[in-house]
């Protein structure tokens, strides 16, 4: 069951059905694990899991839903397993779409689901474009990609350069 704080904050990411609620919640829980893992890392042989929480707190205040939709037609599936590829490489000859990356949530049969890191386009009014998936995902949420941040075509968002933008721009 989701705490009011978290459905608030997810229905604030434009979350409207079960599913969406429930994959927020995850990702939050997900963000407090990786909190105590910062905590408890003593260094040694692992690396810290500071980029994790880094990661998941990026994703949790820039990411919102995008609604789920049949791919539309003329567009053909890409390569499966090739999410984010598929996906830049569509934004490159369709401008006028955001790159997106976060989580799809897929069915797994038998009203079982599972969250999957995945990589899609969304149009202006936030309708997913996914090229790799047989069936639209259940539920999308993640960060839709500025121009700026693709950079100049070559090649997808740089992560950990991301984030450390937006750490200086927290800073400030």
């Amino acid at each position: 069951m989701v705490n009011r704080k978290t459905h608030a904050l997810a229905k604030a990411a434009g979350a409207t059905v079960p599913c969406e609620f429930a994959l927020f919640d995850r990702l939050r829980e997900t963000r407090q694990a990786a909190v105590k893992l910062v905590k408890e890392w003593k260094g040694g042989t692992i690396p810290a899991p500071r980029g994790m929480l880094l990661r998941y707190d990026f994703l949790l205040k820039r990411g919102r839903f995008f609604r789920p939709q049949p791919r539309p037609k003329g567009l053909r599936r890409g390569r499966a397993k090739q999410c984010y590829g598929n996906s830049f490489d569509l934004t490159v000859i369709r401008p006028e779409l955001a790159y997106c990356e976060g989580f799809v949530v897929v069915p797994l049969g038998r009203g079982q689901t599972t969250d999957v890191e995945h990589g899609w386009c969304a149009t202006a009014d936030g309708w997913v474009i996914d090229l790799t998936l047989k069936e639209p995902g259940l539920a999308y949420f993640g960060v839709a990609y500025t121009e700026e941040e693709i950079g100049d075509g070559d090649a997808l968002p740089v992560i950990d350069e991301l984030l450390d933008a937006w750490l200086l721009s927290k800073a400030r």
